[in-house]
């Protein structure tokens, strides 16, 4: 008979882990995206190169109806995720953003 012993290699997950996962899910539920699983390769790809992740700070609700579907939470995601790439200053960025929201 054959040797029916099977060990099964230790996995070894980060003790950070679970705060990860967490931070997720509520991240997940302020942002309500339309994609999840593109939101949440976003989320994932900006952890992983020390980014901030596209995510809002809190649950905007009731969700508010614009016709561009920009809500103040999804514009102040836009300008966090920019001013990180230090491409624009932050004053020409926050008035290109209030025209553009109040035009709409």
């Amino acid at each position: 008979m054959e040797n029916d012993s099977y060990s099964v290699p230790q996995i070894n997950i980060p003790p950070t882990f679970p705060f990860v996962l967490k931070q997720y899910a509520k991240a997940a539920i302020k942002t309500q995206p339309y994609d999840l699983v593109r939101w949440s390769a976003a989320y994932f790809r900006a952890l992983a190169h020390g980014e901030t992740p596209p995510a809002k700070d809190r649950l905007e609700f009731p969700p508010l109806e614009t016709p561009s579907g920009l809500t103040p939470g999804y514009l102040h995601v836009l300008i966090k995720q920019v001013l990180t790439l230090q491409y624009f200053s932050k004053q020409f960025f926050c008035i290109t953003a209030i025209y553009f929201y109040t035009s709409s």
